[in-house]
């Protein structure tokens, strides 16, 4: 009777109902929704299970955390927290605000040059990309959301490959900057510390493209740390530090190299107890190595490009071809040694009438097994005399026609055995 009486209390109570049905809906409700449905769904479209909480969830801000992907005594993906900041509209407009992820952990297998995630089955990912994507496949990625910005903290990645762990912490940050009308354009800065190195990564990632241009720049690299990967020593090599710079363009989707470009300039090398010491200016390029690679159909071209001063005074330039098929590896190319600048030192000079030439092809199957080869073509008469090889030590200088030589090699991944012939 009172409430007919004054409509306006009415109204009130009324609004004030739906306040509190939108507060258990957003407080309550909706993040159990959340761990409840959403999160067990995603699972299940790769094949694994995730588990977390959600904190909040509100008109401007969500908090998440203890987010699990895989099994929880080995999972694939460990999160510590998700802050996501939003509007409504930016929400309808489809856009994500800004997303802080901290003290994510990501454990990767590699095996036979296969990436694994434990408890993952990305096969069944890319399937489901792939059948979305349809029977034609576009130049172009469907990007459903764009966000503001995008930050990881405290990132690791622990990469099991050949018995070893290798831990990689990172810093990621994504920064939403739209040009020429696409939207899903970032900037990026990723900063690694592999083993104590830094590596940082710096460019663009145009998702609608399907295109990403990266600069890497890592000062001072001890490479030396890094054969932890693999079962060498560096094959007697004492790598030291290197600096190396480049610039990487990369399609996104299927993840492929479209172009390399690299600078290295290592401080010094040795061989046991040999220093070896790389020029600074290879080729005009102010860098001691300078590699090219590009992708050609189903093929890689590579250009390398370097020079020595120490012990051997040398300059050379090799072009070359990969192709992986399947498992399989081949490639053939060229080398080309040229002569070096006058060198004060005391090292070995080489000088010739002509470069010097030889050709080369190897292969390398699943198994670790392979062989190749290294031979040195024809030399051809200049004038009816044959070409003549200079090489200079000191105060001692030797002459000879330029030698014609044959190295086979062939092993396995534990063993290496090699074959050469040499005429003057």
């Amino acid at each position: 009777m009172f409430l007919k009486r004054n409509p306006l209390v009415f109204l009130f109570f009324l609004f004030f109902c739906l306040l509190a049905a939108g507060f258990l809906t957003y407080s309550f409700l909706l993040p159990r929704y959340v761990e409840k449905k959403f999160l067990p769904y995603v699972g299940r479209q790769l094949s694994s299970t995730i588990a977390g909480q959600v904190y909040s969830i509100g008109f401007s801000a969500a908090d998440f955390g203890e987010i699990v992907l895989g099994d929880m005594l080995n999972p694939a993906v460990t999160i510590g927290s998700i802050h996501a900041d939003y509007s409504l509209p930016s929400l309808l407009a489809k856009n994500l605000g800004h997303i802080k992820v901290n003290g994510l952990s990501l454990s990767v297998d590699v095996t036979d040059g296969r990436i694994t995630l434990p408890g993952v089955v990305l096969e069944n990912l890319a399937s489901s990309q792939a059948e979305s994507a349809g029977p034609q496949q576009s130049a172009q990625m469907n990007v459903a959301v764009t966000m503001e910005s995008f930050q990881i903290s405290n990132g690791l990645v622990k990469i099991n490959y050949n018995g070893h762990r290798l831990l990689l912490p990172f810093h990621l940050q994504l920064t939403n900057k739209p040009e020429g009308g696409r939207e899903s354009v970032y900037s990026i800065h990723l900063q690694m510390m592999p083993l104590g190195e830094e590596i940082t990564l710096e460019g663009t990632i145009d998702l609608s493209g399907n295109r990403s241009v990266l600069t890497l720049t890592a000062e001072s690299l001890d490479l030396h740390k890094l054969l932890v990967l693999s079962d060498k020593d560096g094959f007697g090599f004492n790598l030291g530090k290197t600096s190396i710079s480049g610039q990487a363009e990369i399609d996104l989707l299927p993840l492929q190299l479209v172009t390399l470009s690299l600078n290295i300039d290592p401080d010094l090398l040795h061989f046991g107890n040999i220093p070896i010491r790389f020029g600074q200016g290879s080729h005009g390029t102010g860098h001691a190595i300078h590699l090219k690679v590009s992708s050609n159909e189903e093929k890689l071209l590579v250009n390398a490009q370097g020079s020595v001063h120490e012990p051997l005074a040398v300059s050379l330039e090799i072009n070359g071809s990969v192709v992986q098929e399947q498992n399989d590896l081949t490639g053939a190319g060229n080398i080309v040694i040229m002569n070096a600048e006058k060198s004060d030192q005391r090292v070995l000079l080489l000088e010739s009438g002509s470069e010097l030439q030889a050709d080369f092809i190897f292969a390398r199957n699943k198994s670790g097994d392979w062989k190749g080869e290294l031979k040195s073509p024809l030399q051809k008469q200049h004038e009816g005399q044959s070409q003549q090889l200079h090489v200079h030590f000191d105060t001692i200088s030797l002459q000879s026609g330029i030698p014609t030589f044959t190295i086979l090699g062939q092993g396995t991944a534990d063993s290496a055995e090699l074959h050469a012939s040499l005429a003057l």
